[in-house]
């Protein structure tokens, strides 16, 4: 835990000094309620923020920074949201990999589940970054494992396909956190709950960079699961 604890702070230092490419060191005494001469050592590096300081600077960063880029990043073609350009943005997925670790790093997390293609780089960067399991749900069943995780997911008008995970990887009562990049309807996210539950795994949170109406909000309400999207839209 003191590793990661020291993990959260340094991302908190990070996250400040690029607040600092945004804002004057008035703007950001104003945010974060310190004084100018403090911030000057942190944004130098002559002192390291304190683990709530670093989670303060991370949440303004997260607020104020992020969903701008994130918004730059993305465009909107005949109502399709197109994202290639993020997702082939390594900074700004580091970046909100390391705005998650900072909310859930003291919970337990072993095990970060997504499902191919587009959750993927994602939630491989923050299964490296906490240590934990990546478990990828695909559509087809992989040669050479025998047993599976099979879930029907439900699309809208009534069309349907299956997820497949390996059985086993997910352990019973292990904490997860679910990973996605956008969703709109939900099925997606529906079906790798439902995969989780039948192991009786524990879901800690269900998080995506992009949600589109209330899809999101829905699952949370019906299951009971915190969510979280950093751009509604």
């Amino acid at each position: 835990m003191k590793q990661l604890e020291l993990k959260i702070r340094l991302n908190g230092a990070e996250a400040l000094r690029t607040l600092k490419e945004i804002y004057s060191y008035q703007e950001l005494s104003k945010l974060t309620k310190l004084s100018p001469q403090i911030l000057l050592r942190y944004i130098k590096g002559q002192f390291l923020p304190s683990l709530e300081r670093a989670e303060l600077f991370t949440k303004i960063f997260k607020e104020k920074a992020l969903k701008k880029a994130i918004l730059r990043n993305i465009e909107i073609r005949e109502n399709i949201i197109v994202n290639v350009k993020l997702l082939s943005n390594i900074r700004i997925l580091n970046q909100i990999a390391k705005t998650i670790i900072t909310e859930i790093y003291d919970k337990g997390i072993t095990a970060i589940v997504t499902k191919e293609t587009d959750g993927v780089p994602l939630a491989t960067l923050i299964a490296n970054k906490l240590e934990a399991k990546l478990v990828v749900a695909k559509n087809r069943k992989e040669p050479g494992i025998k047993e599976f995780i099979e879930v029907k997911q439900v699309y809208s008008g009534g069309l349907y396909d299956y997820i497949y995970i390996p059985k086993n990887i997910i352990r019973r009562e292990e904490k997860i956190l679910i990973i996605d990049d956008i969703v709109r309807t939900g099925s997606t996210i529906r079906a790798l709950v439902e995969a989780c539950l039948k192991e009786k795994a524990k879901i800690i949170k269900i998080f995506t960079i992009i949600s589109v109406g209330e899809g999101l909000n829905k699952i949370g309400e019906e299951y009971g699961i915190p969510v979280e999207a950093l751009v509604k839209m």
